[in-house]
């Protein structure tokens, strides 16, 4: 009897315990939930759900946003306190309460995200964080509060933990007590408390600092920032970012940091860059000098001097690297010397003149570079004799610039060692066997030349045939391909992709056509000539019909374009159907709806079954101003041309200035027809730009043009 007594308990015991082993692992994840067994990750996200559900065991990162918490409380996790929960992250769930042990028994907690509970109370959270039990937690994230000022009781509150990385930016605190920190937090190796409304920090030692993000705050950077007790504060500080803040000098501002590596300075209303300004940072890799805004206009010599830095970007700047630039200075031969493992370069979107050689002065020294990157800076070709000492380059990015050809021996002839090519979104309409040398393309691995308006043309059968045999080889080279390969010219195939674009080679070559071909070319000669005087008919046929109108003006006695003072409308819009969007998102909404001008659309204000040739007459005659909207596909559009001749000659017998010319694009006045080159250097256009802070002096411009006399 007493070996039963004993036998039974333990057999009870363990099926009890095999029974809540298999409830337990068979725990499905949540409907609305995702769960990776992988990774062991669980995410629920945008749901209105009350509380939070079980999830299989395995589960050991949970995020919970989104959702609907107005209460947490220590029954909030009862369905989950018993996984090994390391990483917690409740975002933007409407937490208004939280309890003091709320967080008690999820005892493997490593990584606790509390941000965008802007409705939590301070002396909650503080108590909350205070009492967790986990001796594991070392990252606290806390963005979005929308505190006004720094939560010193936080600090107290998680200083019994070894906390590693604190997060606190998007709040609205104007001064960062980095004293507290060193008392509270002293083994922080990470620290982000970026865009805030930071203006005065006062001084601390965090000597295991590493990361420290604060950008897009006030802060004007001194010296007793990093050296205010005669040590480095900072002797672990490895990245440091200081975008958009009031650092408008450097100069012996960083010298104690000699571990730094990423130094991160955009967006900083700098004004000069004096000589050897960062060469007493002994570890600095990467330094990133970008958007500096207008008022930068001096670099001394040498100024980027370092023996370590390998990643320099000068982009966004609009500096005018001319050996014409006015009230600007710089040392061509010396702004990039002394910087002898540099490996990559940006100086996209400045300003460069590839004729006056400044650019080779410049980077030509550079021979350990490895990637190179001068987007949208109006190259037209590609610049020779500047990347043939460059051994090692592998990357050449000249994405967005105005080039449309370029001498292919001259500029790759003798680099091998590049292996991806960005030429996207340029100017270039025809390729040929000279483009690219097969040596050059024999190495390289990557190659974009998406974006350019190509001509199908015979003109471009080398180079179909020429893409079509090097996918045979490398599949993947040709990057966006073919789907952004598209054709321009000619008419009848735009936006067709040039993959679908196969003449044949009779038709491309002539020349190779057999004898009884060529007689019958002879023969048909009569036929040809016909077909090009109706050709000629056809391509002047706007001219043509521009002169019939003029003939039916005179006989009818027609309305004259300059038909006194009194006007239906404010101005006639002449734009192409491709700038739709833009004048009725955009012109219309401003002109219109806001300042109460009427303007004419012929989408919109023509009338039904009249000739378009006498609506456009008619509107013309009844409004004060013409507004030409010029871009690129404007000029290809032959009603808006025939637009643009009526719009010439009100603009001559008018003495009113009735002609508002607006510069959609920029384009060159090379490019445009002769009618069109003419209005614009009679006339003072107004150009429209993407940047926010230029369009209100564009609308000013453009109104005050509509309404004046």
């Amino acid at each position: 009897m007493t070996s039963m007594k004993i036998i039974i308990p333990v057999y009870l015991f363990g099926v009890i315990s095999l029974t809540l082993l298999h409830t337990a692992s068979s725990i499905e994840c949540p409907q609305f939930c995702t769960c990776n067994k992988t990774t062991s990750e669980a995410k629920c996200q945008n749901r209105l759900y009350d509380g939070i559900p079980a999830f299989p065991n395995y589960i050991t990162s949970l995020t919970f946003t989104g959702m609907n918490l107005p209460e947490v409380k220590k029954k909030t996790f009862n369905l989950i306190k018993d996984l090994e929960l390391q990483v917690l992250i409740l975002r933007h769930n409407r937490i208004g309460n939280i309890t003091a042990d709320a967080l008690s028994e999820l005892k493997h907690l490593r990584h606790l995200d509390l941000s965008g509970n802007s409705e939590m109370k301070i002396d909650q959270l503080a108590a909350c964080l205070g009492n967790i039990k986990s001796p594991n937690i070392t990252i606290l994230k806390l963005n979005s509060f929308g505190w006004e000022n720094e939560q010193i009781i936080i600090y107290e509150a998680i200083s019994k933990y070894n906390i590693t990385e604190l997060q606190m930016s998007r709040n609205y605190f104007k001064s960062l007590n980095m004293s507290a920190l060193e008392q509270y937090v002293p083994n922080l190796t990470s620290l982000n408390v970026a865009y805030n409304d930071i203006e005065h920090i006062i001084p601390g030692q965090l000597r295991k600092l590493e990361i420290w993000r604060i950008h897009h705050n006030y802060v004007d950077v001194n010296y007793t920032l990093f050296n205010s007790t005669g040590t480095c504060n900072f002797p672990s500080l490895k990245v440091l970012n200081l975008t958009s803040n009031f650092v408008n000098h450097f100069e012996n501002r960083f010298s104690c940091l000699d571990k730094l590596e990423v130094l991160v300075l955009d967006r900083n209303p700098v004004k000069q860059i004096l000589k050897e300004t960062f060469s007493d940072l002994p570890s600095l890799q990467v330094l990133h000098l970008n958007h500096l805004g207008d008022r930068l206009y001096n670099i001394e010599a040498f100024p980027f001097r370092s023996k370590t830095l390998k990643e320099l970007s000068f982009s966004r700047n609009h500096f005018a690297f001319l050996k014409s630039a006015r009230y600007l200075y710089f040392d061509s031969t010396q702004i990039f010397s002394k910087i002898p493992n540099l490996e990559a370069i940006d100086l996209s979107e400045n300003y460069f003149n590839l004729t006056d050689g400044v650019l080779k002065e410049m980077i030509s020294n550079l021979t350990n570079l490895k990637r190179i990157t001068i987007k949208s800076c109006k190259f037209q070709t590609i610049p020779t004799d500047i990347f043939s000492k460059m051994k090692r380059l592998e990357v050449l990015n000249l994405t967005k610039n105005h080039i449309g050809s370029w001498n292919g021996t001259e500029v790759f002839g003798s680099i091998s060692s590049l292996r991806t090519l960005r030429l996207d979104f340029n100017y270039i309409n025809v390729f040929n066997d000279t483009s690219f040398p097969e040596s050059f393309m024999a190495n390289l691995k990557s190659i974009d030349l998406a974006g350019n308006p190509f001509f199908c043309s015979c003109k471009n059968l080398w180079f179909r045939k020429w893409i079509h045999s090097w996918r045979l080889k490398r599949p993947h080279i040709f990057k966006g391909y073919p789907a952004n390969y598209l054709c321009i010219n000619p008419p009848e195939l735009y936006n067709t992709e040039l993959k679908d674009y196969f003449p044949s080679d009779d038709e491309c070559y002539p020349e190779k056509m057999n004898a009884a071909l060529q007689s019958f070319i002879v023969l048909s000669l009569v036929g040809i000539f016909s077909v090009i005087l109706v050709s000629l008919i056809y391509k002047g046929r706007w001219h043509i019909r521009y002169w019939i109108y003029l003939q039916r003006v005179k006989q009818r006695g027609y309305i004259s374009l300059n038909s006194g003072d009194s006007f239906l409308y404010s101005g006639f819009v002449v734009y192409s159907d491709e700038d739709r969007h833009w004048v009725f998102s955009k012109f219309l909404k401003i002109v219109e709806e806001e300042n109460d001008q009427t303007l004419c659309i012929h989408h919109r204000d023509f009338e039904v079954g009249k000739l378009i040739v006498d609506n456009i007459a008619d509107c013309i005659a009844q409004s004060r101003k013409i507004i030409l909207v010029l871009s690129r596909t404007m000029m290809t559009s032959d009603w808006c041309l025939f637009e643009t001749r009526l719009a010439h000659r009100k603009f001559l017998n008018d003495d009113n200035g009735s002609l508002i010319i607006i510069m959609l694009e920029n384009i060159q006045k090379k490019d445009m027809p002769h009618s069109l080159r003419n209005l614009v250097d009679l006339t003072t256009y107004i150009t429209w730009s993407e940047e926010p802070d230029l369009q209100e002096r564009f609308w000013t411009n453009v109104l005050k043009s509509i309404k004046g006399d």
